[in-house]
């Protein structure tokens, strides 16, 4: 199958960047729209999607979406002169790329490099939550709160 332009951009990013990921992402599917990472020595259940529009870093728990742990929307937009910029930033605060590859590295693949290196860290948990017979949740927690965390009512279970 060929691979999209974002699965392009992100192979290239990756061959530069991938020594600054505590916990590097492996490609586990690559489709015509999207593709779906995991991240290597991290729980299965934490998955990472990237797609023509936005990433998301979901847990998975019995086979079912459980919640988005982190998400991003680009908005693509280029102008007259050939520069890249997200529609989707404040008009004020927009930046200008010179490569729509540095518009995705800047919103998207650096995004998930933060994310990751911030929260996929041994003293941090996944805990899962559920309202009600039809909402869930999912929170990042540090260890030091684990067993106050643990103590809600709705809470079902932790992911090391």
């Amino acid at each position: 199958m060929p691979k999209s332009f974002q699965r392009k951009s992100f192979d290239r990013w990756m061959s530069r960047n991938q020594g600054l990921f505590q916990h590097p992402p492996v490609i586990v599917e690559n489709r015509k729209k999207h593709f779906n990472m995991r991240f290597r020595n991290i729980n299965s259940a934490i998955g990472c999607t990237i797609t023509s529009f936005d990433y998301s870093i979901s847990v998975d728990h019995e086979g079912e979406c459980w919640d988005l742990l982190d998400t991003w929307d680009l908005s693509e937009q280029r102008t007259p002169s050939g520069q890249y910029f997200c529609k989707a930033c404040e008009v004020e605060s927009r930046k200008l790329f010179p490569t729509r590859d540095a518009l995705w590295e800047d919103h998207i693949f650096n995004q998930i490099l933060s994310w990751a290196n911030n929260n996929l860290l041994k003293t941090k948990w996944v805990c899962l939550f559920q309202y009600g017979k039809g909402t869930t949740e999912a929170k990042i927690v540090d260890e030091n709160n684990l067993l106050i965390v643990m103590q809600d009512e709705n809470f079902i279970k932790t992911i090391p």
